[in-house]
């Protein structure tokens, strides 16, 4: 299913080729999509340091709020154990 998506374009694939074998059209920055099309690739994105790029490109760019606000809640999400995985007393 991935391959699919990726051959679509609607996911990117990492790693693979060096830098200096993609163009620069193989790359998008977080601050060449609307604010919309941001949030969505990063609820899609589960590596924290592609998170903290994302969050270092659009601050010293755009500067968005929801954007920024989408990043930390899903680098929050990424680090935090789910409730039902907290030890503890009853």
């Amino acid at each position: 299913m991935n391959a699919e998506l990726v051959k679509s374009g609607e996911i990117f694939e990492l790693g693979g080729e060096s830098d200096s074998e993609k163009s620069e059209q193989d790359y998008v920055k977080i601050t060449d999509l609307n604010a919309d099309e941001a949030i969505d690739m990063v609820a899609d994105t589960f590596s924290l340091d592609l998170l903290n790029e994302f969050k270092a490109d659009e601050q010293a760019d755009k500067n968005r709020k929801t954007v920024l606000e989408a990043v930390d809640t899903q680098i929050k999400e990424l680090t935090e154990a789910p409730e039902g995985d907290q030890k503890g007393g009853e």
